[in-house]
């Protein structure tokens, strides 16, 4: 077969394309493995993530000391609030069972403690005094009461004697003292000054 020019162009074109096609493909692939994800590395810390915060120590030995100061010094002052309140109420457990802990936790050197337990007498203190600090207190007469009694066991002196102030105060339903019935309501003053002595003492 006689080759001819027309053979030899043909030729020519397809080794173009072809030479063009593998450059192609080379560029191609030298891109995708550029643009492959590389081996796991290690992630590098940033600086302020290796930096290590020095936290100064607590200074233990200014913490007790202050822990001794302040329970002893709250021990103090509970204790002399309750004993004027107990001169006047006797005993007074919500009040004395905290506070009598807190002693002891304060002698066997738990101070945090003997704080915790100091704050809970003066809660008890406070409620007892709001509630003494009242105009007057209900009471609802049991089998057995009379005025004395009443006046013994639940007005803030403590004291019998002071059943005529009870009395003057419920007088619209204690028309006779010596008689008051099991169900009623009575309102105990609960204002010390006005158990005045001597407590018959007309007001």
């Amino acid at each position: 077969m006689k080759i001819t020019r027309l053979h030899l162009l043909i030729l020519g074109i397809g080794v173009v394309f072809l030479i063009f096609g593998t450059v192609n493909w080379v560029d191609q692939w030298q891109r995708a493995r550029a643009l492959r994800p590389a081996g796991k590395t290690k992630p590098q810390a940033s600086p302020d993530a290796e930096r290590i915060v020095q936290i100064p120590e607590t200074d233990k030995a200014g913490v007790i000391e202050r822990q001794i100061a302040s329970a002893a010094q709250s021990i103090a002052v509970v204790g002399e609030a309750y004993r004027l309140l107990n001169k006047q109420f006797g005993d007074i457990p919500p009040i004395a069972a905290p506070l009598r802990a807190a002693k002891q936790y304060q002698a066997q050197g738990q101070h945090a403690q003997a704080l915790a337990s100091t704050r809970a007498s003066w809660q008890a203190l406070k409620a007892f005094r709001s509630k003494i600090n009242r105009v007057s207190q209900p009471y609802q007469v049991a089998r057995g009461d009379t005025l004395w009694r009443i006046a013994e066991l639940h007005s803030p002196v403590r004291a019998g004697a002071g059943w005529v102030t009870i009395w003057k105060a419920n007088r619209n339903l204690v028309s006779n003292f010596d008689r008051i019935e099991v169900g009623w309501t009575l309102a105990i003053p609960m204002k010390i000054s006005q158990y005045a002595m001597p407590f018959w003492k007309p007001q």
